[in-house]
Order: C-alpha cells, then sequence, then structure tokens
C-alpha cells in the first residue's frame, strides 16, 4: 500500500515535469509584444492583439510598415529619419534651413534642370547631380577600372546601335527596290506576251494577201532585261551578323554589372551616389539586394546601402514607388 503511494506520487512529479517542460517548449518559439504583451508566433511580422509591428518601424507618412535601418519610405518616398540631414545624416532641428556638416538644404535641392524638389544626391527625375558629392562620384568612377571596361562596352554598343539603325533603313530601301523591279520585269514580260500575239496576227493576215515586194522588216526589238542588282540577302546577312555582336556586348555588360553586385556601402545615400553616377545609358532598372525588388533606380530603394545592380530591361516591368504607378 505504502509502495503504491510511493509509485503515485512518483508519476505525479513526472506527469508535472513532462507539462513544464512541454510549455517550456511550446513558449520557447513565442515573442512577447512590447506594446500589449501578447505572446505571437516567432515569425509573425505584427502582433495579433495590438497589430503592433515587429522588428519595424512606422512610415510617419503614410503609416507604412518600415524597417530600423531604412531612411526612405518604399511606399510613399517620405524621408523617416526626420532628425538627420538627409544627405549626410548629421543631426539637425526643425529650425535648421542648412546641414552645419554638409551645407545642403535641410528640406531638399530643388533641381536647376527640371525643377523637382530632392534629397538625394542625382536628381530623381533627370538624373542630374545637385551636390558637390555627386561630382566627386563621378569623378571617381572614372578612374575605376571595372567601370571604364563597362563604359567601354557601352561605348561600342552605342556605335553598334547606329550602324543597326543606318542598316534597317538600307534594308527597307533595298526592300523597296527590289519589289520595284519585280514589278518592272512583270510589265515587260506582259509586253512581249501582247507583242508576240501581234506578231502572230500579222503572219495570219499576210497568209490570206497576194505576194508583193516589201521591204525586209527588222527583227521586232527586244526589251533588254536588266541585270537584276539585289544586295538585299547579303544586308540581311550582315545585319544577323551585328545583332548577335549586340546581344554578346549586353550580355557582357550585364556580367560586369553582375559583378558589383557584392559592393555594401557605408549607408544608403553613399550607396545612391555610386550607383546614379554610373547609371548605364538605356533602358535600364536597379535590383536591390535589400528585398531582392525591381525599382527604377536607387533612390526607390529604402536599404541600398546593401548593395545591388543595374539590369536590362528586356520587357515591360511594373512596380509601385512614390513616383506613382509607373
Amino acid at each position: 500500500m505504502e509502495r503504491n503511494q510511493k509509485e503515485r506520487t512518483k508519476e505525479k512529479e513526472l506527469s508535472k515535469s513532462l507539462e513544464q517542460k512541454e510549455e517550456q517548449v511550446s513558449t520557447s518559439g513565442l515573442k512577447s509584444c512590447s506594446n500589449c504583451g501578447h505572446k505571437n508566433e516567432s515569425e509573425a511580422m505584427f502582433c495579433e492583439e495590438c497589430g503592433n509591428p515587429f522588428g519595424s518601424h512606422i512610415c510617419p507618412s503614410c503609416k507604412a510598415m518600415v524597417h530600423p535601418h531604412q531612411d526612405v519610405c518604399e511606399e510613399c518616398g517620405a524621408w523617416i529619419l526626420t532628425d538627420q540631414c538627409k544627405f549626410c545624416y548629421s543631426p539637425i532641428s526643425p529650425e535648421d534651413k542648412f546641414c552645419a556638416e554638409c551645407g545642403n538644404p535641410t528640406e531638399g535641392i530643388i533641381c536647376p534642370g527640371c525643377s523637382t524638389l530632392n534629397f538625394f544626391d542625382f536628381c530623381t527625375k533627370c538624373h542630374k547631380p545637385l551636390t558637390e558629392s555627386a561630382l566627386a562620384e563621378i569623378q571617381r568612377s572614372k578612374s575605376d577600372p571595372e567601370l571604364m571596361q563597362i563604359r567601354s562596352f557601352i561605348a561600342e554598343l552605342e556605335e553598334l546601335e547606329i550602324e543597326l539603325e543606318e542598316d534597317a533603313k538600307l534594308s527597307k530601301t533595298e526592300l523597296m527596290e527590289m519589289k520595284l523591279q519585280e514589278e518592272i520585269e512583270k510589265e515587260e514580260e506582259i509586253l512581249r506576251q501582247k507583242a508576240e500575239e501581234i506578231r502572230q496576227i500579222k503572219e495570219q493576215l499576210n497568209s490570206f494577201l497576194p505576194p508583193k515586194e516589201t521591204k525586209k522588216e527588222s527583227p521586232p526589238t527586244t526589251i533588254n532585261k536588266k541585270p537584276k542588282v539585289n544586295n538585299f540577302n547579303k544586308l540581311q546577312e550582315k545585319i544577323k551578323e551585328r545583332e548577335l555582336k549586340r546581344k554578346n556586348l549586353l550580355n557582357n555588360i550585364q556580367t560586369k554589372l553582375n559583378e558589383m553586385q557584392s559592393r555594401t556601402f557605408d549607408n544608403s545615400q553613399s550607396a545612391r551616389r555610386f550607383f546614379n553616377a554610373n547609371r548605364p545609358p538605356g533602358n535600364y532598372v536597379w535590383n536591390c539586394n535589400f528585398n531582392d525588388s525591381i525599382h527604377p533606380d536607387p533612390n526607390n530603394c529604402g536599404s541600398p546601402e546593401k548593395g545591388g545592380k543595374w539590369i536590362i530591361e528586356y520587357g515591360e516591368i511594373k512596380w509601385r514607388t512614390h513616383h506613382g504607378e509607373c
């Protein structure tokens, strides 16, 4: 009897110990909300009880969720760090009109080219450099070996694009001339057939008339067929070769741009300066490392300091940015 009592006590203690362990396991993956104390799943981004975001902040302008290290809201484009200079991150107060560190206006710079208000070193609309830091970045990029090679490929591509445009015009002219020559040859063939019909009719009529002395008629004149000059096929082969060269150049440029993806920066504005100073001419968009999103440029990214790359826009890309629907 006494033994059974001890066994039951032992079972209760073991059961209680298991329950405590299960409780520890069940709560180990939960996190408490700093606002209301509610327990949430570890992967939750918002509190189930009060909606408070975890590991994030709220944009003061549009109330969208932003990460703590972002300086720009990707939803509305507002500057989040209201107590810091938009260009160098130095502390500022609401009364300051200019930053004491970099000298730039605290409200931003109006682009002299398109009158757009910017708080970036390059204009978001026309890409004009707006600050001394932007001009210095352009100068630095001129001596970067990787960027020099990319610019060399781009210059070669631009020359090739001009040649292809001229080839396209010439090809159109050649095609029109070829079609015109075919039409002329058809008309000439019709005239030859009619001349032959008239000759046969004359012979039939002469067979019914008495023979008489007539002047020897000269043989019917034949229309000399002009030798067909057609360089159209050769031109098409030439265009194909240049198109292949163009494709290889684009691949080389993209490969070099991809190699830049591993670069990281001290802050977001220095990253934006670098990538905008080295923006390739043409139809390019920017792919960030932050959340693998496609942006019109790094100005639209909340954390470009993590790096990214320019990519060639092969098709129609739609994204939502603070510039509106694109």
